[in-house]
């Protein structure tokens, strides 16, 4: 019962804002599926399993040290992220709320991305079809009831997201392992990532309001205090990741190297003596 016109503003800032800034890291997830379905692939058509699920277990690995602190990212910084780039009044608020919701869709879709591509390998093309149908019809039933029965808007379309990116992560992985046994060591992969995000989005939080506040009187242009501040709070908050990961010993010399620009992003933690 809603007027067209807010109907499209609520779902324009929802696609065209949040889910923008969301589909940035799942890109990367989608360069590494595609880069490994044909090693994943040759392994199982020489029946070599064991193979396949070290590769599995390093690209899963690699992509949770980058979606999860993605996440946090987007939660920590939504409102300074979604200015810099849709600094548009009117809607930044809820940009920035539908942002900071939809974060963790950034993990569970760059999960079910690299399983995708598993299950391609595997031979199984028919699985993920089948469960994003699956997932699509739960999430179609799913919001149907929160629009009728609840007064949740753009909220909703946030919820369902979710739920269909969890599902989709679920259902892959389920059938990822009916297919082949594929063992993944969730404490590097998913905990001690964790654990640095939640110490990076911490630090990255507090060190955007702290400069806020001390340059507040010294730059008077609103967009470009935020651009500064910003961008000084996500260059500590990568310091600050890497740090701490390195540190409770979830990433190697050897994981670093496989991320974008890794020989480079090494040098750098070299020279910092924190490699």
């Amino acid at each position: 019962h809603m007027d067209e016109d807010a109907v499209a503003r609520i779902y324009g800032i929802f696609s065209g804002k949040a889910i923008v800034m969301t589909s940035i890291p799942i890109a990367f997830a989608s360069a590494a599926a595609a880069a490994v379905m044909p090693e994943i692939s040759t392994a199982f058509a020489k029946g070599d399993k064991k193979d396949a699920a070290d590769t599995v277990a390093g690209v899963m690995r690699v992509m949770m040290m980058i979606s999860i602190p993605c996440a946090a990212g987007f939660l920590a910084l939504s409102r300074p992220v979604m200015m810099i780039l849709f600094p548009y009044r009117e809607s930044l608020d809820e940009a920035s709320f539908y942002l900071a919701l939809v974060a963790v869709t950034v993990v569970f879709y760059s999960v079910s991305t690299v399983t995708n591509a598993v299950l391609q390998g595997m031979g199984r093309l028919k699985a993920p079809v089948t469960n994003a149908a699956i997932a699509l019809v739960i999430q179609t039933v799913v919001l149907i009831l929160l629009l009728i029965f609840t007064d949740l808007k753009g909220e909703a379309l946030c919820i369902v997201t979710i739920i269909y990116s969890f599902l989709m992560c679920v259902f892959n992985n389920i059938s990822m392992n009916k297919g082949a046994d594929m063992p993944i060591d969730a404490k590097k992969t998913y905990v001690l990532p964790s654990v640095a995000s939640a110490v990076m989005g911490i630090v990255a939080y507090f060190v955007y309001a702290a400069m806020s506040v001390l340059l507040a009187g010294i730059i008077t242009s609103t967009y470009f205090l935020n651009l500064i501040c910003a961008g000084v709070s996500i260059l500590i908050a990568i310091f600050v990741y890497f740090a701490v990961l390195i540190k409770i010993g979830g990433a190697a010399r050897e994981d670093i190297l496989k991320f974008p620009k890794g020989r480079s992003l090494v040098r750098a933690l070299e020279k910092i003596k924190l490699l």
